[in-house]
């Protein structure tokens, strides 16, 4: 984005820089040795995970403390942090996605889909158990909406709406 945009965006001239209460303010500057592919805040701890683009995980705290690196067996694609910030999903550019257990430093677990489509995103949600009057047999999880304050949720019933 050039600075043209960026004082479209702010609502002021090209040579003004937002000074918005969003903003963030620089807490550190760091010269890495390596150019930084991906990043993710954990939402609970002070917690940094950055894949480098010779393919590292690491994990560093807020004052840069270097807590652990991983050198996973496939390029990652995408990161996410479980809500309770105790575990690092790493998506990967041929399907799988692994489980790191951030408190250990040690991967857990590798989920292998019969696919080897990359991984673009990943995000957790809450599943709740399904109602036993309408489960279905293919259906493990109920995924529980949860931005009613953005989109409208989805009408009940709506499968079967669709079907008939």
């Amino acid at each position: 984005m050039d600075q043209g945009h960026l004082g479209d965006v702010c609502g002021g001239s090209d040579k003004v820089a937002c000074g918005s209460p969003n903003s963030f303010t620089v807490l550190h500057e760091k010269a890495l040795s390596q150019q930084v592919v991906l990043g993710c805040w954990c939402p609970t701890m002070d917690l940094l995970a950055l894949v480098s683009d010779d393919g590292q995980l690491g994990v560093h705290r807020l004052e840069w403390q270097k807590l652990w690196v991983a050198c996973p067996d496939a390029p990652i694609t995408a990161l996410c942090w479980r809500p309770d910030g105790k575990i690092l999903a790493t998506g990967h550019r041929h399907g799988a996605v692994s489980l790191y257990n951030v408190e250990a430093c040690e991967l857990f677990r590798t989920l292998r889909p019969p696919h080897t489509a990359p991984i673009c995103h990943l995000s957790w949600v809450q599943g709740i158990p399904p109602h036993p009057a309408t489960a279905t047999p293919n259906l493990h999880l109920a995924y529980r909406y949860r931005h009613t304050r953005f989109f409208p949720a989805p009408g009940p019933g709506r499968e079967q709406q669709q079907g008939g």
